[in-house]
């Protein structure tokens, strides 16, 4: 039926044609109708042109997101570059203030998990002129002792470890002592006499008598002080200049300090 009225709304007056009551009938009844097929079929390709529009541009955004996402990781690596050739940048023109000495920037590649020792795995080993008995600073101070080498890696002893000894100077009395870790994070000064009138807050320096780190070296500064009423020394604690959780480059001295020393 629905074909038939079609058929009658395209004949064409140029053919003189004229409706018959039958045919005119036929319209009225079923224009109403074909106006709402048509209506609701343009409805259609409207919904559906839509639906094309919006997978499109689900996929458009979703393309968007993804190269936001690798610009921004990018973006990262890029900043993370830069922060770290400046902390290289920085060491690397530490060593001039000792031109007698020869250095090796090292990176730390690993952390001993262990709660009985604190050592730090870095990526430099005999190829790389390290040895045995090597300095390990940083621009904040010291950082420990190299204790095993391979050739391409070494494990430093820091110097909060209970079995670092690092010979330190206080300033300004100039006293000398020991430097000890204390294993927990920290360091104590031994042999200090009870008579040095020793305060918080003053420096501890390295001494460079040992032949492993030059002297003035910044080891840390001294925030407790005990002196007991019986014994020949003082207990004194030490912070060390040196925040081992945020170190990523360190410098490591490949020769000793005094010339002729033999390597240990």
């Amino acid at each position: 039926m629905c074909v038939f009225c079609l058929w009658l709304l395209g004949k064409s007056d140029s053919l003189q044609q004229r409706y018959s009551l039958v045919d005119q009938v036929i319209l009225s009844i079923f224009s109403p109708l074909l106006k709402i097929s048509s209506l609701f079929l343009a409805g259609i390709n409207k919904a559906w042109d839509n639906y094309i529009f919006l997978v499109r541009t689900k996929e458009e955004n979703k393309r968007l997101k993804e190269a936001i996402e690798r610009l921004r990781f990018e973006n990262q690596l890029l900043k993370e570059a830069f922060y770290e050739n400046k902390r290289l940048r920085a060491l690397v023109g530490f060593p001039l203030r000792f031109k007698n000495l020869s250095f090796v920037v090292a990176r730390i590649i690993g952390r001993d998990p262990s709660c009985w020792f604190s050592t730090v795995l870095i990526d430099k080993g005999l190829n790389q002129g390290v040895s045995v008995g090597s300095g390990v600073i940083t621009l904040g101070g010291v950082v420990g002792r190299v204790i095993e080498v391979g050739a391409f890696f070494s494990k430093v002893l820091l110097i909060t470890d209970p079995n670092s000894y690092i010979e330190g100077l206080i300033q300004p009395s100039r006293t000398r002592a020991m430097v000890r870790g204390n294993g927990k994070g920290g360091c104590v000064l031994e042999y200090v006499p009870m008579q040095e009138d020793i305060k918080e807050g003053e420096l501890v320096v390295t001494s460079g008598t040992n032949g492993f780190f030059p002297k003035g070296i910044n080891i840390g500064k001294v925030i407790k002080t005990i002196k007991k009423e019986r014994g020949l020394f003082q207990w004194i604690e030490v912070m060390p200049s040196v925040n081992f959780s945020k170190i990523e480059e360190v410098l490591v001295i490949k020769r000793p300090v005094f010339q002729g020393q033999q390597k240990q």
